[in-house]
């Protein structure tokens, strides 16, 4: 077959597009059918699904009271399930937006980068990035991390026309995602110095610097510019996300991330041409930048790519507040800078000299060594009550726990006179679904957020309570905390083996318990299995 042609040849397109379009899915669609997590309930219950009755203009674009409200992700959302005619229960649909922009990241790399990097290493580009555990961690969420990967890759193919001479389709593409980038997420405004500062770099004369670098610099300022006009509610949810305590913890998570999202062609960037081997030969468009160059290292796209993004991460970070660095997610926009910058040095590596299929299979195992090798730690984590967070690990990704519980509850009927204590960070999602099964909203709550000893002081009939929690420990503290009994109590066994509460049934890595020490409470057994992935005792 042809190089260039359309069949599987390592430098054709479409057939490769395909294959990794179907890893992509592949990879993604167990987490796009599994429960929304608690930041996704949090965008749909406050602005999607427009609770107040605001419309588009007002709940959106003009409500911004915590940081989940990526505006224009938040808006496209807000369009898509009207469009599904709020079929909720349908999670791949309602996230398909996000899952259509991780779709078109590829789909750039694979088409239109590749007049830079070859039809090779663009294809291993595509591949990567479709079985990357950092970028398909968050391209299927309901949040604007997937579409400001999505312009970030775009606003780097305009600059990659700018500096080759096309003008026009340049500055479109560079000033329209310099101008939507701040409106998903305002920290997206930090990829505009290194965009701006790599097209400026690019020729020697200063007014051709300054007309292809000012015009994006001028939109992203004015995308920002729109949270002057919600500016104290900007800055008190500005305030509220606490962020980590250490910004060398975030320093090191975003190196490991690097690691796991490109591990196999950073080691190949090491492998040079052996002397005999003929380096393939494609039709490319020579860089502005050349590749690597010692007498000149700023005229190199890589070197300058990376200097600027380490510049830009690295200034932010010393200027956060003690205890406070920014969230590893919050650079994310910066995935298209590394993979390009790598993918440019791999023209000259192993990469593009070794067996084509040799490099495809080494980027799939490392992509999916690293998933499970997170999962196995997020799953012991989540055995002792912690719930792990960061670009590698999710404690919530895949999870089914909190939806398999509420729709047993309404198939079992224990809805009625029931209330359930579970934690801030899985109270969102419980209460979601189970509103979504027909359950009242004073069902669920989070313990912490209910009075000391509310159980006892109960006035009238009291309820059943409940509690769904991950381990018996974080369930006792719960029933302790609504005053039924201490948390040693409940813990201790008896003579019998019997302990002061009772696991109804397990939902994945989290259970149903019921205190045994009321005497008016009989312990319920379920009918039926909540799923496949649950376990009745």
């Amino acid at each position: 077959m042809d190089r260039k042609g359309t069949g599987y040849s390592e430098n054709s397109l479409g057939a490769w597009l395909i294959i990794a379009l179907a890893v992509y899915l592949v990879r993604i669609m167990p987490w796009a059918l599994a429960e929304y997590w608690y930041d996704e309930v949090l965008t749909l219950g406050e602005f999607v699904l427009d609770p107040r009755g605001k419309g588009l203009w007002g709940s959106v674009f003009r409500t911004y009271p915590i940081a989940n409200n990526h505006i224009l992700s938040t808006a496209i959302y807000w369009i898509w399930v009207r469009v599904l005619n709020f079929n909720l229960g349908a999670e791949q649909m309602v996230r398909l937006p996000s899952l259509l922009f991780g779709a078109g990241t590829i789909a750039i790399i694979m088409c239109h980068w590749r007049k830079w990097l070859g039809g090779r290493i663009a294809n291993i580009g595509g591949i990567l990035l479709a079985i990357s555990p950092i970028f398909t961690a968050y391209a299927y969420q309901i949040r604007g991390y997937s579409l400001s990967i999505f312009l970030a890759t775009a606003a780097l193919s305009g600059a990659l026309e700018l500096v080759h001479g096309k003008t026009k389709s340049g500055l479109t593409l560079t000033c329209t995602t310099s101008l939507l980038l701040p409106l998903v997420i305002p920290s997206n405004i930090l990829f505009l110095p290194v965009l701006c500062l790599v097209i400026f770099l690019s020729s020697d004369n200063m007014r051709e610097r300054l007309k292809m670098a000012l015009p994006p610099f001028v939109c992203g300022l004015l995308g920002i510019s729109y949270y002057f006009t919600i500016w104290s509610q900007f800055l008190k949810a500005a305030k509220e996300p606490a962020g980590w305590d250490s910004l060398w913890l975030v320093i090191g998570n975003l190196l490991l991330a690097l690691l796991a999202h490109a591990l196999v062609l950073i080691v190949l960037l090491f492998v040079r041409k052996p002397p005999h081997v003929e380096e393939p030969q494609e039709e490319t468009s020579p860089l502005a930048f050349p590749m690597p160059d010692i007498h000149n290292p700023l005229k190199s796209w890589p070197l300058a790519l990376s200097l600027s993004t380490a510049l830009v991460i690295v200034t932010m970070l010393l200027f956060s507040k003690a205890g406070h660095a920014p969230y590893p997610r919050v650079f994310l926009v910066f995935l298209p800078v590394a993979t390009l910058a790598i993918l440019l040095i791999s023209r000259k590596s192993g990469a593009n000299t070794l067996s084509f299929p040799l490099v495809l299979v080494l980027v799939l195992v490392n992509g999916l060594l690293w998933e499970q090798i997170s999962t196995h730690l997020t799953e012991k984590a989540l055995a002792k009550g912690i719930s792990p967070s960061n670009l590698l690990q999710q404690y919530y990704r895949g999870n089914s726990d909190l939806r398999d519980a509420a729709m047993l509850f309404s198939k079992e009927q224990w809805m009625g006179n029931s209330l359930i204590l579970t934690d801030e960070y899985d109270q969102p999602t419980l209460h979601f679904y189970w509103r979504m099964f027909g359950g009242q909203p004073r069902g669920i709550n989070s313990f912490n957020t209910v009075p000391q000893n509310f159980f006892n002081d109960w006035r009238g009939p009291k309820p059943r309570i409940w509690a769904v929690a991950k381990t018996p420990e974080a369930a006792a503290r719960m029933f302790a905390h609504a005053g039924i009994a201490s948390a040693e109590e409940l813990l201790k066994k008896g003579s019998d083996g019997s302990n002061g509460m009772t696991v109804v049934t397990k939902c994945g890595a989290r259970a149903i318990y019921v205190p045994n020490i009321l005497p008016m409470q009989p312990i319920p057994r379920p009918k039926t299995r909540p799923n496949l992935n649950s376990k009745t005792i």
